[in-house]
């Protein structure tokens, strides 16, 4: 790639698939501290581009009109903003059809590879292992989702039921805290323990990004992209449901509204997924 490159964020795109797209600019060899990109990014989303240190330099989505290179990528697949000129490589060119978000942006770091006419050089994420502080937790559970997406999440009682367990155990267990602290204090949160524990979701990503070994608890959603990565642990319910994974918000096939017995996350069994964790913390103790 000759040209040189911008990236122009969306407000609309799910946050770990920008996470996907600008780790993979580092690995394929694009965003470096020695050639940095830019980030037109609005700002609560500014944080993405912290992880990777001076890879990423950041300026306010009004400013991009003014200093755009002749290549921009357009991490969003809203309508492009008027007076964003030269090349631009939009999602909604770029990706495949499909009924879903997560349909469409599965392949979303193969489609970036072939339309920027790029190769990975470092296949897993690139974050400096410098700029991730130690962790100060043994476990760390990523239980909340988006109040549209309840269905991804564990019923409290299970999310109790693992805490407990775990802390008889003498581990030292963070739970997402439910007060907001913004994205920068989230993304720190989840560097903050040996092992990430996660429905599908942001918590994933950088858990990953971060390098800790993630165990993903899987529902009508999968994160199957990346089993790839020997870090990732994906753990799915006991079946009992033919349209899973479905990808939707409610579940058509025992619709009650009852989160307690609706769709695959009460199905997940504590005997599978506490000997994981522990297994996970036993291997990343291990010289």
């Amino acid at each position: 790639m000759n040209q040189p490159l911008a990236c122009l964020i969306g407000a609309d795109l799910p946050l770990g698939d920008v996470i996907r797209a600008l780790d993979l600019l580092v690995r394929a060899g694009v965003a470096s501290a020695a050639s940095p990109v830019r980030c037109f990014v609005p700002p609560e989303r500014a944080p993405l581009c912290a992880p990777w240190g001076e890879a990423f330099t950041v300026a306010p989505v009004e400013e991009a009109a003014d200093g755009l290179p002749r290549q921009v990528l357009y991490l969003s697949l809203a309508p492009l903003p008027p007076g964003i000129t030269g090349r631009v490589l939009t999602l909604e060119a770029l990706l495949p059809t499909g009924e879903t978000l997560k349909q469409r942006t599965q392949s979303l770091p193969q489609a970036l590879l072939a339309a920027l006419g790029l190769t990975e050089t470092v296949l897993l994420p690139a974050v400096p292992p410098a700029a991730v502080p130690p962790p100060a937790f043994d476990v760390a559970l990523n239980w909340r989702v988006p109040a549209d997406w309840q269905l991804k999440t564990l019923p409290p009682v299970l999310w109790d039921a693992l805490e407990q367990a775990l802390t008889q155990r003498c581990l030292r267990v963070t739970r997402q805290p439910e007060q907001d602290d913004g994205l920068a204090g989230y993304m720190a949160w989840c560097a903050s323990a040996r092992v990430m524990v996660s429905c599908v979701g942001l918590g994933c990503h950088l858990g990953l990004l971060y390098r800790r070994p993630t165990v993903i608890l899987a529902g009508p959603t999968l994160y199957d992209e990346a089993l790839e990565d020997p870090l990732c642990h994906l753990l799915s319910p006991q079946d009992h449901c033919p349209q899973r994974p479905c990808n939707a918000p409610r579940c058509s096939w025992s619709p009650s509204g009852d989160l307690s017995t609706d769709g695959c996350m009460p199905r997940h069994d504590l005997s599978a997924i506490i000997p994981r964790i522990l297994s996970c913390l036993a291997q990343e103790a291990a010289p």
